[in-house]
């Protein structure tokens, strides 16, 4: 990969990482305001599946960020 396609690579890995993060953040606002309605299983079910997606989302692409960074930098020292 070129200098270019590395920084629009890292680009576009934080730009999946923001969108999991507000996934988290909504999910975990629906689940506070779910506390005050009836139990419903499958729904806190189905939030926390989402969390967990979201969680392992982040994890992935940061590690992603961080293994085109260290070949962005690679190709600055050259």
């Amino acid at each position: 990969m070129n200098r270019l396609e590395l920084k629009g690579s890292i680009y576009e890995a934080r730009e999946e990482v923001t969108k999991a993060q507000n996934l988290k953040n909504k999910m975990k606002n629906d689940i506070v305001g779910s506390l005050n309605e009836p139990l419903n299983f499958n729904l806190l079910f189905g939030y926390l599946e989402s969390l967990k997606t979201a969680d392992e989302t982040i994890k992935s692409k940061q590690k992603e960020i961080q293994v085109l960074q260290e070949q962005l930098n690679d190709t600055e020292e050259l």
